[in-house]
């Protein structure tokens, strides 16, 4: 597989985040031994630091595993929270500078409603199961193809089986598209699970100079993602915990962009409206509820 040169991808992100950069507060105070100890205790709770039987080459280099246990490698945990700090980062600077993150899970199954859920709750793009082939390299052309089919009617089948089969195709690129329906250009990275059914993105990412933060197992090329985290993303809690840290990059970095407070700001008064006016109309009821009251004594 095609590795990624992180240098480049990182002179790339660096051109794009001009306007201001933020740290993520994986840890309220990183210095704090004992915050430090809950967190560890985080990650062996949610067994994130069980590792496939087989080492990639790189994974040797960077000297990441402590032991071997029961047929797994075990990833020492500093090392878990050092990677998680540095991709987590990126993602909250790109949020914080106007930038958007494309959530990607290479299977639609229970997990990857998880991650497309995430994505929703982000306001950020999401597509689940098999990548498109060009999805990245051919954007335009992808994105018309499956809108022309989505959008096809009063099509004539000359049996069941073939109108059956359309139907798919159908369902397939409206479900493809659900998650980049409002995605007019190509986004400021991809975030991602990284195993072989992710490979074509990869490979295309680079291609675009997309920056990939990958979470992956420990028999996985590090050198594919440009902000690489190994963890076992085996485990159905691992994948919980990386969704509760992936919002909470997000939405610091919500936090930390201005125009967005605006907005924060805007929508707070509607609300405040909103209160207002749920209020008033309660009222109104109460006080015809007493006049009732009155009138029915009298």
């Amino acid at each position: 597989m095609t590795e990624v040169n992180p240098q480049k991808s990182k002179d790339i992100v660096d051109k794009k985040k001009t306007k201001k950069t933020i740290t993520f507060n994986l840890l309220k105070n990183p210095e704090d031994n004992e915050e430090i100890k809950e967190f560890l205790k985080t990650l062996i709770n949610t067994s994130s630091h069980f590792g496939d039987s087989n080492l990639h080459a790189s994974v040797k280099k960077q000297k990441i595993i402590v032991t071997k246990k029961h047929g797994c490698n075990i990833i020492n945990l500093n090392k878990i929270l050092q990677y998680l700090q540095n991709a987590l980062n990126i993602v909250c600077n790109i949020i914080a500078n106007d930038g958007k993150v494309l959530f990607f899970f290479p299977e639609d199954n229970e997990f990857g409603e998880m991650i497309k859920n995430t994505a929703i709750e982000c306001n950020q793009f999401y597509i689940i199961g098999r990548w498109d082939p060009g999805s990245f390299t051919n954007f335009g052309e992808i994105l018309k193809k499956h809108n022309k089919v989505k959008n096809v009617q009063n099509i004539y089948f000359a049996n069941k089986k073939e109108k059956s089969v359309f139907e798919k195709k159908i369902e397939r690129s409206r479900k493809y598209i659900s998650g980049i329906t409002n995605m007019y250009d190509l986004p400021n990275a991809v975030v991602t699970i990284i195993n072989p059914k992710s490979y074509v993105l990869l490979k295309e990412a680079q291609a675009m100079k997309i920056p990939v933060v990958g979470f992956m197992d420990v028999n996985e090329n590090m050198n594919s993602a440009t902000y690489p985290v190994p963890i076992n993303i085996k485990s159905p809690k691992t994948l919980e915990l990386i969704c509760y840290l992936l919002k909470k990059c997000v939405f610091q970095g919500y936090e930390n962009n201005q125009s967005n407070k605006e907005e924060k700001i805007l929508d707070i008064k509607k609300q405040s409206l909103k209160n207002i006016e749920k209020k008033m109309v309660e009222e109104v009821i109460e006080e015809k509820k007493d006049k009732k009251q009155v009138v029915d004594k009298e």
